[in-house]
């Protein structure tokens, strides 16, 4: 209110009372509302200014004082002061904290003064006398006495000869008037009465502090006025006088005395009192309300909500924490005593904090909405997604479009029933859909619960294998107190990786890092039990919440079995409250605990991989720390899925529950508007509308974007749908009945999106896509780590980069087929008896990484595809090998999910990029007894791999770190993407002939450097020795480094062919030279290129020291030998 003062005639209240529900009210200068009651529900309450203030004390009066006395008018009351209006702040904070201001002012207005009165006027007196002489000659002279018996104010006389008037006339004295009365007083007017203080309620007791509420005071008493004086005399007449001569004169002549006006009085005015006011000081309250959760209002919850889900599906992550934490943790109490929550509204209280856990849970995770990572890849390939996309868009725009008719066209009672008819139905729709998704997460819940439950003991035997390797190791050091002070190192680090949960993209950015998570582990007197202990305490959180969500599943169930579709009882709505009471809380307790513990995969891999350099004895227990871990990350995070999808369900169930409760009530009361809750409800129907088609355009832009790696801008807000919303609703045929017809006059425009995507792909997609087929060849002479592993795990993981199937001039590269083409078993082995199958299945990993141009885009899918085959003994020689096939279901889902056009869509399903890890499984169908299991010896796979040229001008450098494990930062030009240095292998991206440096420390992580090997298509250039080296790139090149451990300082030591040449043309001794020439003439020459194709100008793969470190697997013409070289199959050339 911008007004100074009021009219006291006239005060005029501009509003009456105030409700505020909001998450942050940030007040800046003085909020003034006079003599309004304000109520606010915040969660914060923020002082933007250093004098901001809420006052709603009354304005003061213009006129300080009433209007005095006029004529006989008294004066005037003073207008009674106002209260101060009520401020009732239910809030959760209020900032800055440390405040000494006086921020709350409800103080009571001050009654105005009265009028003045005013005192009587005084009586007009006159001149009297009680008688009077007189005397006349004549000629004698006669006199007379005359006196009055009452005072004369007025007489006449005059002299008689008996009857004969004399000559001498009439005489007359004083004032033909009598004197008047004294007027009566004017009373003055009544001071108004004080004002009462504003009554102040705050859950915040420091604003109790600075805040006033004083009561007004009551007007100013007037004085007393008197009442006029009366006129003098205050009895009085007038009078006729007759005298009588003498004519011989006397001295008492006779006389008659006539009143003509007599017996007259005068009396004095009333006087008037001055009256005090009725109330001469108001009253005020305050009171501090200490109990948790009355900040939070249902519909301000509902609202936050709202705004949380916009917010997090627009990206914004990272400000969820801070405005959902306070709900997290207040929604987690009891719902408070409180009006506001009564049985209908308190399933709200519930159903949020499940919400929130939810949002919060996958904010956490730096998931989006959908709880999805960065890079995120749908199921369906981009063609299957744009189809779903029309699928579902139909129903969703049938709610949208009906929310909208209840908003801008429900006028009367019976438009209002049909809309609220056709509303309860939706609702119900989408009850059977939470219903649903419960039933499905119950099965997943118990089955995730049963792993976590079987890991507990397998983190105890690990723990005991841990001591028990520590004691090994201390009594092979003996004395050496450095050797026993790095076993200690390597033990607490291995105790600490058991307590952590180790995680890739898409968590990857919100996770601390191992250092952060296990230093006060590593650096405490803790061992591999307490680091057990730790992890077990995770796990009882888990199980906690998958116990609650099983619960809540069961009830749920229960509680829609009990009520037919049409109607949900009001009298139950406290069972559908204490059913996701507890289903929240328990959720955020778990995600918490788990993201405490969670560090980036790849710190955890370079430590236990630091770990086996120091010393063989850890090899098998590291590969059992993976593997366990891989599965309790697994096995926590997939829970924390499930019981997500718990929350969902129940979120669904209850939130339409309320809906229909309140659409009830609303056709009972029969009226013609929408309550406020009946408006709330149809605004979050019309959100998750909203939303539904935003997810299924989400879906679709993220195929897009992981499918062609470039962004693309469509219409999120659909302003265009909006708008035609409005003009179809402006027509007068619009009604609940054809609202189904209308939905397809939408369609059109929704479908925008559509060809946008389909414009942008003419330009974007390079259709001179092709597919190579690239080799792994897993070999127990090439490869025998793989091999090990998997006969000793029945697993084993590979990467395509280090096998050469990621080719430096393409791009987009995505495995679109796997084929097994040969398995072979180690004839020395226990033999494959032919009624046993062997299933062989490759599952790409989660996440993974595609080029395009310069850039690498990290993309991640929940269901990458994956391939197996069944070997079969028993069949023919080079028939063994059987591919499986998708199944019926898969294939009748596929058309449900599609609909009609599933024919027409050829590549249904999302490819997985080429740079992903891999997972190699072999399960024997039949059991073995310990040691007599069938060995792999051999296994090789045909990738088809689709990709696309790469710019011509790009060139790749691919570095590598061959020799001892170890970490070693390399240090490296930046490229152009703005990639500089890089851990042990990785690769980077020039322009042709940029100028590279590359250095290496001479020893990292226990390993010592021993020379660089840089090759390219046209030589091989090796035995550099120095740590660092500069080159031209002048095609795509492979730069290596090579290591060997630190302590060997003798033993057998390579030399390259290059150095060998040096030393037959140059050495001082003839019998050396001649020597060396001969060795030369002998050796096969080194330092093979290994290519796509037999080609010289084919793909450079990757290189082999020799021919006799290869496998040799066919011969070609020229000189060109297909070959295996440590799983790499390609093909080289020994006519060098």
């Amino acid at each position: 209110d911008s007004r100074k003062s009021q009219d006291a005639r006239n005060p005029k209240l501009k509003i009456r009372s105030l409700e505020i529900q909001c998450d942050t009210l940030e007040v800046h200068g003085q909020l003034k509302i006079p003599e309004t009651n304000l109520t606010v529900y915040a969660r914060k309450l923020v002082w933007g200014t250093a004098k901001a203030s809420i006052n709603s004390s009354p304005l003061p009066w213009a006129v300080k004082k009433a209007q005095n006395a006029a004529g006989q008018q008294k004066g005037e009351n003073g207008a009674h002061g106002r209260h101060a209006g009520n401020i009732h702040l239910f809030i959760g904070k209020s900032e800055p904290a440390d405040d000494q201001e006086q921020r709350l002012l409800a103080c009571g207005g001050n009654g105005q003064d009265p009028g003045a009165g005013a005192d009587g006027k005084d009586g007009e007196s006159r001149q009297s006398r009680d008688g009077f002489e007189a005397a006349v000659k004549t000629p004698a002279i006669s006199k007379a006495q005359v006196s009055f018996d009452t005072p004369a104010i007025y007489y006449t006389y005059g002299w008689y000869w008996s009857f004969i008037k004399g000559t001498s006339g009439t005489h007359t004295w004083g004032t033909d008037s009598f004197p008047t009365d004294g007027t009566d007083a004017v009373a003055p007017g009544k001071p108004g009465n004080a004002g009462n203080g504003g009554e102040i309620i705050t859950t915040d007791k420091k604003l109790m502090d600075h805040s006033d509420n004083s009561p007004g005071k009551a007007g100013q008493k007037e004085r007393d006025y008197r009442g006029g004086t009366a006129g003098r005399p205050l009895k009085s007449a007038k009078y006729a006088v007759k005298l009588y001569m003498d004519a011989f004169g006397t001295d008492n002549a006779g006389k008659d005395v006539a009143k003509l006006e007599g017996n007259h009085t005068t009396k004095s005015g009333t006087g008037a009192k001055a009256l005090p006011a009725d109330i001469i000081k108001g009253k005020s309250q305050s009171k501090h309300l200490d109990q948790a959760g009355l900040w939070i209002h249902p519909l301000q919850l509902q609202k936050v909500l709202e705004y949380a889900r916009d917010l997090h599906l627009a990206g914004a992550v990272d400000d969820l924490p801070t405005l959902l934490a306070d709900y997290e943790h207040t929604l987690s109490g009891e719902v408070p005593k409180s009006d506001l929550w009564n049985d209908n509204s308190a399933m709200q209280w519930a159903r949020a904090a499940s919400d929130i856990a939810l949002i919060l849970q996958r904010s956490r995770q730096h998931l989006d909405y959908y709880g999805h990572g960065a890079g995120f890849t749908p199921f369906l390939s981009l063609h299957g997604t744009v189809k779903l996309f029309e699928q579902e868009a139909e129903r969703a725009l049938h709610i949208l479009l009906l929310t909208n008719w209840i908003n801008v066209k429900a006028r009367s009672v019976k438009e209002m029933s049909d809309i609220l008819t056709e509303g309860i139905k939706n609702l119900n729709q989408n009850i059977d859909k939470g219903v649903e998704q419960i039933a499905t997460a119950k099965e997943k819940i118990t089955t995730h619960e049963n792993v976590l439950e079987s890991l507990r003991p397998q983190l105890e035997n690990l723990a005991v294998e841990l001591s028990d390797l520590e004691n090994k190791l201390m009594d092979k050091a003996r004395n050496d107190l450095e050797i026993k002070a790095m076993i200690t190192a390597g033990i607490k680090m291995a105790s600490a990786i058991l307590k952590v949960i180790p995680v890739g993209q898409p968590a990857l950015g919100a996770v601390g890092s191992l250092g952060e998570v296990a230093g006060d582990f590593i650096m405490g007197n803790n061992t591999a039990a307490d680091a057990v202990s730790e992890m077990g305490g995770v796990f009882d959180k888990a199980s906690k919440a998958s116990k609650e969500a099983l619960e809540a599943q069961k009830k749920l169930m229960e509680f829609k079995s009990k009520f037919p579709d049409e109607e949900v009882p009001g009298s139950d709505k406290k069972m559908l409250r204490k059913i996701g009471s507890n289903l929240g809380p328990a959720l955020s307790k778990a995600s918490e605990a788990i993201g405490a513990l969670q560090v980036p995969e790849s710190e955890v891999e370079a430590e236990l991989k630091r770990l086996e350099s120091e010393s063989e004895e850890w090899n098998e227990l590291t590969n059992k720390i993976r593997d366990l871990n891989e599965r309790k990350t697994k096995a926590l995070l997939n829970l924390l899925i499930a019981i997500e999808e718990v929350s969902e369900g129940y979120a669904k169930i209850s939130s339409s529950t309320i809906a229909i409760v309140n659409f009830q009530k609303q056709k009972t009361e029969g009226l013609d508007k929408l309550n406020p809750e009946a408006v709330g409800c149809i605004n979050e129907m019309e959100q998750e509308a909203r939303h539904t088609l935003i997810y299924y355009l989400y879906l679709m832009v993220k195929a897009y974007e992981t499918t062609i790696l470039s962004p693309i801008d469509v219409n999120w807000k659909m302003s265009e749908l909006t708008t035609a919303i409005q003009k179809l609703l402006q027509k007068s045929d619009v009604n609940p009945g054809r609202l189904k017809d209308q939905v397809h006059d939408l369609m059109p425009l929704y479908k925008n999106n559509i060809n946008k995507i389909r414009t942008r792909l003419l330009n974007e997609f390079n259709f001179s896509e092709r597919s190579n087929k690239l080799q792994i060849g897993l070999d127990a002479d090439e490869t025998p780590g793989p091999i090990k592993q998997l006969n000793h795990y029945g697993e084993t993981y590979l990467d395509p980069v280090s096998f050469g199937l990621l080719l430096t001039d393409q791009q987009l590269a995505r495995i679109s087929d796997v084929n097994l083409i040969k398995v072979e078993f180690d004839p020395e082995g226990p033999p494959l008896p032919e009624n046993s199958n062997v299933v062989i299945s490759l599952q790409p990993d989660k996440e993974g990484t595609l080029r395009k141009s310069e850039k690498l885009y990290a993309v991640y899918s929940d269901q990458p595809i994956s391939w197996s085959w069944t070997y079969i003994p028993s069949k023919k020689e080079g028939q063994e090998i059987e591919k499986s096939q998708p199944s019926r279901g898969a294939e009748d889902m596929f058309n449900f999910i599609l609909g009609d056009q599933a024919g027409k869509v050829r590549q249904k399903m999302a490819y997985p990029p080429v740079w992903s890890r891999l997972k190699l499984k072999i399960n024997f169908t039949k059991n073995f007894a310990s040691g007599k299991r069938p060995r792999i010896r051999k296994l090789y796979l045909l990738f088809d791999c689709d990709s696309s040229l790469a710019p011509e001008n790009q060139y790749v450098l691919k570095v590598e770190k061959l020799g001892v494990p170890a970490a070693v930062e390399v240090k490296c030009t930046k490229d152009l993407a703005g990639r500089a240095n890089g851990l042990n292998n990785f690769y980077r991206i020039f322009i042709k002939n940029t100028q590279v440096s590359l250095s290496v420390p001479s020893n990292s992580d226990g390993a010592a450097f021993q020379s660089w090997t840089v090759f390219g298509n046209e030589n091989v250039d090796s035995g550099h020795e120095k740590t660092s080296l500069k080159f031209s790139l002048s095609n795509h090149m492979i730069a290596q480094s090579h290591w060997d451990y630190m302590h060997q300082s003798t033993g057998t030591e390579v030399i390259s062919r290059k150095a060998l040449r040096k030393i037959a043309e140059n050495h001082p001794e003839k019998d050396v030279r001649k020597s060396v020439q001969g060795l030369l003439a002998k050796i096969i020459p080194a330092d093979l290129v290994i290519r796509l194709k037999p080609d010289q100008d084919a793909a450079v793969l990757g290189l082999a020291t020799s021919l006799d470190n290869t496998t040799i697997l066919e011969e070609g013409k020229d000189g060109w030998k297909q070959v295996n070289h440590n799983g790499i199959v390609g093909w080289v050339h020994v006519n060098q």
